[in-house]
Parts: C-alpha cells; structure tokens; sequence
C-alpha cells in the first residue's frame, strides 16, 4: 500500500505529513491488500481567520473498490483522523458490496452452467 501525502494552501509540515502516514497504516493497514494506493490532501479551507478550516481528503483505490471522503476540522490531526476513519468505514462497505456482486454473479454462471447441461 502506497501512502502519498500532499499539502494545499497550507505549508507542508512533516509532523502532519508523518501523523497522516501513520494513521492510514493503523487503520487501514489490515487491509493493505485490497489497497493500491493511498492519497492524502491536506488543505486550509479559510487560510488565517481560522475556524473549521483545516480539510483532509483521503482518497483510497484498489483492484476492486475506489473510496475518497473528507472532513472539515479546527486542527489538522483532528481533520486526519475523521477522514481515515471515514474512509476505513467507506471501505468495508464497498468491500461487502463487491463481495456480494462476486456470489452473484457467481450464482448467477452456476445457474447458466447447471441449466445448459
């Protein structure tokens, strides 16, 4: 699994980038195998005025599902760790949807097999 952080419209901190790093491997790191890459954005919505104006994107793609989600936050870790889990709940749900569509259209084949013969 291959984890890409980026910054825009903030500057590129290596503290932030390290905890966006580190959190992607935790919470997604038991399934690594389904995931390809793992892409990171990190950007300050208001610039200076502050509020909830931190935003991380995190974007997953696989062999067999693509997730990407947000969250909006006053601080850059709290923005990180809502998107991650976001991201690792968007995950299991499109992981249980391509395993149902593979029984199906395994039955689906089983029943053209079974009725050609």
């Amino acid at each position: 699994m291959k984890v890409e952080v980026r910054f825009l419209g903030m500057d590129p901190s290596p503290a932030v980038k390290e905890y966006a790093a580190r959190r992607v491997a935790i919470a997604l790191g038991r399934r690594a195998a389904e995931i390809d890459e793992v892409l990171v954005r990190m950007g300050d919505v208001n610039g200076p005025k502050g509020g909830f104006d931190k935003r991380c994107q995190v974007m997953l793609r696989g062999r067999q599902v693509q997730v990407t989600v947000d969250a909006l936050a006053p601080e850059a870790t709290t923005a990180i760790d809502l998107a991650v889990a976001k991201a690792d709940r968007g995950l299991s749900a499109e992981l249980g949807r391509a395993r149902t569509n593979r029984r199906a259209r395994g039955r689906w084949f089983q029943l053209l097999l079974d009725d050609a013969g």
